[in-house]
């Protein structure tokens, strides 16, 4: 099985992002084979290995299996897929993304290095995000609650006002009218009170 760990020690030797490009399948291998990465660099290791074609034949069919096995929980069908999507975004390295998740806590570090499932990435790091923003939302309300005292309420009428994120919902905030906004802050100071 591919872990985690596998995938940072392949970042780190070719320093890339796993996803950047194609993945260079003869050092993936040698990331993946403990016995490789433990006995020799990845020169001798390319040098004496290379030749040696049943093996490589071998170790580059269970890798691609491995590969095919995990490609059916990413949610892309294609490399065409990846590569749009990849576009579209900066690529990122599984060494920031592996980082972000030990540093908000989101999974126990030996079992998202050793233990995690490849595809398990996507859901931790959803989680992270959601998290993340339930936090920001939470400390720009309180913000709002401690500045409305000293601001003017007309034209800051609501902590997406004061504040504005990129995953607020226009629509939803065009269409509330004043009086909407005004019992929503009378609610929002019963509730500040009675905490």
């Amino acid at each position: 099985m591919i872990t985690v760990r596998d995938l940072l020690r392949y970042e780190r030797l070719l320093g890339r992002s796993i996803f950047a490009d194609e993945p260079d399948g003869a050092t993936l291998i040698y990331c993946t084979t403990p016995e490789a990465y433990t006995r020799y660099t990845l020169e001798e290791w390319s040098r004496t290995t290379l030749g040696a074609s049943a093996f490589m034949a071998k170790e580059a069919q269970a890798l691609a299996r491995e590969l095919a096995s995990l490609q059916q929980y990413s949610g892309l069908d294609s490399r065409d897929e990846r590569l749009e999507v990849s576009e579209e975004a900066e690529v990122r390295t599984l060494t920031d993304v592996v980082t972000e998740l030990l540093t908000e806590s989101v999974v126990p570090a030996d079992y998202l290095l050793e233990r995690a499932e490849l595809w398990e990435l996507t859901i931790y790091i959803d989680a992270t995000q959601r998290k993340r923003q339930q936090r920001l939302e939470r400390e720009r309300l309180w913000t709002y609650m401690g500045l409305l005292p000293h601001i003017d309420s007309k034209q800051i009428k609501r902590p997406e006002d004061l504040l504005p994120f990129a995953w607020d919902d226009n629509d939803r905030t065009t269409k509330r009218t004043d009086e909407d906004t005004s019992e929503w802050n009378q609610a929002r100071l019963k509730a500040f009170a009675s905490n």
